[in-house]
């Protein structure tokens, strides 16, 4: 998997996110799993941007969380593949 299509996938996670929180907040089923995994633009929002809430600083933040994690995944998977 190349890096374009890994970044595809983090950038349309933390949209998908965003977009959860922003419609239900930390209602229900769906907001509970935002929540978690909205954690890193979060917590960078709440420090960066007290009292206040940027979605674009969480969606950004979230989304290179993502990636990280992604190809952090991919690089162990190929190392135990070899």
């Amino acid at each position: 998997m190349s890096h374009a299509v890994v970044l595809t996938i983090a950038v349309l996670a933390a949209l998908g996110v965003t977009l959860i929180l922003a419609t239900w907040g930390a209602h229900g089923v769906q907001g509970s799993l935002a929540i978690y995994m909205g954690y890193p633009g979060g917590f960078a929002n709440w420090k960066l941007n007290p009292g206040r809430v940027s979605y674009i600083l969480i969606t950004a933040v979230n989304g290179l969380a993502y990636f990280a994690c992604l190809e952090l995944l991919l690089a162990m998977k190929r190392r135990i593949s070899n």
